[in-house]
């Protein structure tokens, strides 16, 4: 789902084993990715120039993946993770 302040985001409402794949995310006034769910997989994915994170998973979102994404020029956290049993894979962070 796009927002105006992020690129991605996803809320509980929105079900639960989402995968994120494969996307181009720029420039966005907030974060690139902004999870706010449990069993969601990240992957794969170029986030550039965030105003604050590029991905973002927020307390409360559990057993989370985030794997193989290359995150850019975000102006606070390339990756921050504020959840549970996210497992963090491989990710190029600059």
């Amino acid at each position: 789902i796009q927002s105006q302040e992020s690129g991605i985001e996803l809320f509980s409402f929105d079900g639960t084993d989402n995968i994120i794949c494969k996307n181009i995310i720029k420039d966005n006034p907030v974060h690139g990715i902004d999870i706010r769910q449990d069993d969601t997989i990240i992957s794969e994915n170029i986030i550039a120039g965030s105003g604050e994170n590029g991905i973002k998973i927020f307390s409360g979102s559990n057993d989370c993946i985030v794997s193989k994404n290359r995150v850019l020029n975000s102006s606070s956290e390339n990756i921050l993770n504020n959840g549970n049993g996210t497992v963090l894979d491989a990710n190029l962070t600059t």
